[in-house]
């Protein structure tokens, strides 16, 4: 299969491309820079050079593939978090149409934080669309979604806040950096790889209209990774307010204090699907973020 990749090169997405490549798949790689293009060509992967704002591009691509996983996401401005979802729907939509009446697989990516808070969330639970943050990003599920009675065999893929392997510097790696407890809210977790090899699963037998949770853990406490990180280090742990939190953590402070325990009965059931690899403890006691 010939699969459009946006996303390609970032922190999830070259695990999932070299998962597509191990079982045969050809990649067509989104790069918007020069730097992510090279990245991607020593991989082993055709690039189609462009951005998320290049619309008419990223449908064509679209087409002109036999199936889609939509990674991509602006982060260069997250103060205006409205503004980047509702580009992000804009590209989206682009794609889809180029897909209509296709049947073609279309794996889009949301999160596990888009559901409501302190309950188990599961695969058929919508996202949380009274709160303030989980409704802008929800209401692009449902645009998704809405393709699936247009001919594209579309499917939601939200992935947990905590995904953890050796070149993780943005959710365990931010956190050993900053060496610091912040709460005792609970967070689903999963190991890169096992997130790869269920992003090629939800593409090769994805239902349209389905929902994955690329979960391996339902809740770490955030209190017990903290500890776990002061072990590691050798140095004390202590605990800050909120405030204080989003003062040191920045933009990733407001997902700290929040309790999103989450299933993947379903997803396993229905893709087949086991993680295999090491738990978030495991990661953490053998070294794998104090060697980057």
């Amino acid at each position: 299969m010939k699969v459009f990749v946006t996303g390609a090169s970032g922190y999830i997405g070259l695990p999932v491309v070299r998962e597509l490549l191990e079982h045969r798949h050809e990649v067509l790689a989104l790069a918007r820079n020069e730097k992510s293009a090279k990245l991607l060509e020593a991989v082993g992967v055709q690039v189609h050079r462009g951005t998320l704002d290049d619309h008419n591009s990223l449908a064509q691509a679209a087409a002109a593939s036999d199936g889609v996983i939509h990674l991509a996401f602006k982060h260069d401005n997250v103060a205006d978090y409205a503004g980047i979802c509702a580009d992000d729907r804009v590209a989206v939509t682009a794609m889809l149409k180029a897909l209509e009446g296709s049947n073609k697989p279309f794996v889009f990516t949301s999160g596990t934080l888009m559901m409501e808070r302190g309950k188990l969330a599961h695969e058929d639970d919508a996202p949380d669309m009274t709160h303030q943050v989980s409704r802008i990003r929800g209401a692009n599920e449902a645009v998704v979604l809405a393709f699936a009675e247009k001919g594209v065999r579309v499917s939601i893929m939200r992935v947990p806040p905590i995904n953890h392997g050796k070149d993780d510097k943005y959710s365990i790696g931010m956190l050993f950096a900053k060496a610091q407890e912040s709460g005792v809210s609970t967070w689903p977790a999963i190991h890169l790889l096992d997130i790869a090899s269920l992003f090629r699963l939800a593409l090769e037998k994805g239902k349209a209209g389905s929902v994955f949770h690329a979960v391996a853990e339902e809740g770490v406490r955030l209190k017990d990774i903290a500890a776990a990180i002061g072990k590691q280090l050798n140095i004390p742990v202590i605990s800050k307010p909120l405030e204080e939190a989003q003062e040191y953590f920045g933009f990733m402070a407001f997902a700290l204090h929040e309790d999103n325990p989450t299933s993947s009965e379903k997803t396993r059931a229905t893709l087949g699907w086991t993680p295999n690899h090491p738990t978030l403890f495991d990661d953490i006691e053998a070294g794998t973020f104090t060697s980057n």
